[in-house]
Formats: structure tokens, sequence, C-alpha cells
């Protein structure tokens, strides 16, 4: 458990002092999230793609990035990764917005899991799953 506290830490400090590496970020959770298949399905078919993508995700990386990508395009791992990647960058600047600093990967890494506004400390089980996550993901760091 010390370990896995200090190598969070650290993870935490090393992002903080940088910023964000997102395309790092985003590799780290495509193994998280898919173990790096394509064709995955999860969350009972809603969540699909090597980053599995939700539908609502998929509209909101529409929005942002200024794509037209079907919910089905998140199985071809390109188009997912360029909507992941517009995604992430546009959580890093709503962070650094509301805080005056880079974002950390833990903190993007949060908001790919609990959506944009969960990178901040939550409650309860929430927060017990979110921290649960950023360990997977600092893990493949």
């Amino acid at each position: 458990m010390k370990t896995i506290l200090i190598c969070s830490l650290v993870f935490s400090l090393v992002s903080c002092a940088a910023g964000a590496d997102i395309p790092r970020l985003a590799s780290a959770l495509e193994k998280v999230e898919s173990s790096g298949k394509a064709d995955a399905v999860g969350d009972g078919g809603k969540a699909i793609g090597i980053l599995q993508f939700h539908a609502a995700q998929v509209k909101e990386g529409n929005r942002i990035a200024g794509t037209s990508y079907a919910h089905s395009d998140m199985k071809e791992p390109e188009k997912a990764r360029k909507l992941a990647n517009a995604i992430l960058r546009y959580n890093a600047k709503q962070i650094k917005a509301k805080t005056g600093r880079e974002a950390t990967e833990s903190e993007l890494a949060r908001t790919w899991n609990g959506g944009p506004t969960r990178w901040k400390k939550q409650t309860g089980k929430l927060e017990l799953n979110l921290k649960r996550y950023e360990r997977k993901v600092a893990a493949h760091l």
C-alpha cells in the first residue's frame, strides 16, 4: 500500500510540474480501458473501442473537436485517439482556467473516468472509484 501511495504522489507531482503529457496519458488510458483492443465492448454494449467511448462522450467530443464521428467510429483507433486527445486537451484547458496551473495526468485521468468536472476531490464511493482508476492509469505511465 505504501508503494502505491508513493507512486501516486510521485505521479501527481511530476505531472504537476511539467503539465500533462496527453499522448502518453491517452496511451495509458487505452491499456486500462481496453487492454489495447479496438473491438472492445463494455458497460453492457454502451462503451466501445480502444478508449471505451460512450455515445454522449462522442457527441461532446464532436462538439469540442468540430468533427462528426458516429459512436461506431470509435472502433477505429485513429478516430478514437483523435477525439480522446481533443477531449483531454479541452479538459486540461478547463482545469487551468479554474486553477491557474497546468492540469496533471492524474486529474485528466479522473475526467476520463468520471466526467469533465470530476478532476476535483469527490466524496464517498465515487472518490474511492476515481482513486482506484487513477492508480490503474498511473501503473501504465
